[in-house]
């Protein structure tokens, strides 16, 4: 049931990874429990993939939309480009002073 259940997947997939570690050899030493987790298993895969498909469709839009924030914004780019000019004139400004001498 908590594995049907979208809010509890996380929590299912830790606690039964949790009783796992603790308790793999009585588990891999029963066959009713083998078969249980082997159930387990393919619910979890199934629901575990709906998930991570979610989530990479989320990710993708999110990766648009910055890429776009980024283009409609190059207000920064703008002063930091400007920046960059302005510390360039100064060190030529420098480096003539240091050819003539003062």
């Amino acid at each position: 049931e908590w594995i049907d259940n979208a809010s509890l997947v996380e929590f299912s997939c830790r606690c039964i990874g949790l009783l796992l570690r603790l308790h793999h050899d009585q588990f891999v030493g029963t066959l009713s429990t083998r078969e249980t987790l082997s159930a387990l298993q393919v619910k979890l895969r199934d629901t575990l993939h709906s998930f991570r498909s979610v989530v990479g469709f989320n990710m993708a839009a999110m990766k648009h939309v910055q890429a776009l924030v980024a283009d409609e914004s190059n207000g920064s780019f703008i002063d930091i480009a400007e920046k960059i000019a302005e510390v360039k004139t100064r060190a030529e400004r420098r480096a003539k002073r240091k050819k003539s001498g003062v």
